[in-house]
């Protein structure tokens, strides 16, 4: 059982392996196996912390539950073979958004991996999202150092 004694690291090499690992241990407790042998890219915790969504240069977002390692969703949709592109949640936990590597922001509801929505509006690679805390805005770059905000 994950407790708050314990910290979770992942390796974001194109090595690594996702591990849960205690804050005094240097061996891991547990590999997660939905993740290893895969590159992790991007990880980032659910707002009730039970949670981890993990990016991997596999072209998936996985959600794994951070007390067993299970994947409890996949988000497919997106392209994430070659860049490190990022990944986060919304602040009420009911989205994924991720960048991607066709020049577009790909959404999808946590519930429902399969209906990802694409936002075009990027000349380059979408390399990082982020979602404002009100849910109201979104910021995005891509890797020629472009920025957009987008609002409600």
């Amino acid at each position: 059982m994950f407790n708050f004694s314990m910290l979770c690291m992942l390796l974001e090499d194109q090595y690594s392996i996702a591990k849960r690992r205690g804050s005094r241990q240097r061996s891991a407790i547990q590999v997660l196996e939905e993740s290893k042998d895969k590159s992790v890219t991007c990880v980032s915790e659910t707002s009730d912390s039970n949670c981890l969504l993990v990016s991997t240069l596999d072209s998936k977002i996985r959600l794994l539950d951070k007390s067993n390692g299970t994947c409890l969703n996949t988000f497919t949709g997106h392209d994430n073979s070659k860049y490190r592109i990022k990944s986060c949640l919304d602040s009420t936990d009911e989205f994924v958004v991720s960048g991607s590597e066709n020049n577009c922001i790909v959404a999808w509801d946590i519930l429902h991996s399969n209906s990802g929505i694409s936002l075009p509006g990027h000349s380059s690679i979408v390399s990082s999202v982020s979602i404002s805390r009100d849910n109201l805005r979104m910021a995005s770059s891509s890797v020629n150092g472009e920025i957009i905000i987008w609002g409600s």
